[in-house]
């Protein structure tokens, strides 16, 4: 009986798991960008994921630099502004990063938004005084995000031509177009 325990008790690695939805096998992959070191990223499911957009397949794989995360937003962010960004002259290492960080804010931005539509905005609580309405602390930190992707997008030069303005005897960024 101590043999079946054993047998059953956990998939080994590289096998498709079971009962635990999820679906796949784990891999690794190494993750490069020239001038940083490559970095072992691991995850289930197949290596390379096609993204759909307007009845159009993209691998993902094929970029030359492919999405760090699988999370579907973030993928579609990245796919988006990829392409805009390393075709700069001063691109850099640097601002990889800093389209990684957009990305996990739009991410945060989407689940946000799906508590505020699932709860409301606020709720009800009664204490000595009475019935008191209360925000949920998701309210403010939605607020936040929102200023940080404007700030980021900023950053990378992402934002629309008429939404900069450049007043008398000022310079033009070296991301403007």
């Amino acid at each position: 009986m101590e043999e079946e325990k054993h047998k059953s008790a956990k998939p080994k690695k590289g096998r498709p798991a079971t009962g635990l939805k999820l679906q796949g096998t784990e891999q690794t992959f190494h993750r490069e960008y020239e001038g940083q070191e490559p970095k072992v990223v691991e995850h289930s499911g197949p290596s390379s994921t096609p993204l759909e957009d307007d009845d159009k397949t993209v691998k993902l794989a094929d970029h030359k630099y492919p999405p760090p995360k699988r999370h579907p937003t973030f993928q579609k962010i990245w796919v988006e502004h990829i392409d805009n960004i390393t075709a700069r002259e001063n691109f850099k290492v640097g601002h990889l990063h800093s389209l990684e960080i957009l990305c996990d804010l739009f991410v945060e931005y989407g689940e946000l938004t799906k508590f505020i539509q699932e709860n409301g905005r606020s709720y009800k609580s009664v204490g000595r005084s009475g019935v008191i309405w209360k925000f949920y602390p998701e309210v403010a930190q939605i607020k936040n995000v929102q200023s940080q992707i404007k700030d980021y997008m900023k950053l990378l030069g992402l934002l629309l031509k008429k939404d900069h303005s450049i007043e008398s005897g000022g310079e033009k960024s070296e991301w403007e177009l």
